[in-house]
C-alpha cells in the first residue's frame, strides 16, 4: 500500500526592509515532500510582501518552487532584497535573470 505524499514547507530566511513609509517583508521558502521511496528534493520559493506602517498587506507575490539549488536561492534572495524589489516586480526579476 502506498503512502500519501507529504508536503512540508518552511521559511528558511525572513527580511524587512523599510522605505518611504512602506515595509517590504521577504521570505525565502523551502519546500519539500517526501515520497513513497522516501526520497526528498528540496525546492526554493521566495514571498514578498509590500505593507503599510500600520502592517496593512497592499500586495503580495510568491514565485514557487524555482530554484533546487541552495546557492541560487539564496544568491536570489539576497538580489531581491537588496534592490527592494516589490511584488508587482517579482516576476519581472526572475524572468530576467534566466535570460543570463
Amino acid at each position: 500500500m502506498y503512502n500519501k505524499e507529504v508536503d512540508t514547507k518552511i521559511t528558511v530566511k525572513e527580511e524587512k526592509r523599510y522605505n518611504d513609509g512602506l515595509v517590504y517583508k521577504y521570505k525565502l521558502l523551502m519546500h519539500f515532500g517526501k515520497s513513497v521511496a522516501n526520497f526528498s528534493l528540496p525546492m526554493y520559493s521566495v514571498s514578498v510582501e509590500l505593507l503599510q506602517s500600520d502592517g496593512e498587506i497592499i500586495t503580495n507575490a510568491e514565485i514557487n518552487d524555482i530554484f533546487s539549488s541552495e546557492e541560487k536561492a539564496f544568491a536570489f534572495f539576497a538580489k531581491i532584497v537588496d534592490n527592494l524589489v516589490t511584488p508587482i516586480d517579482l516576476q519581472f526579476v526572475f524572468e530576467d535573470m534566466l535570460t543570463i
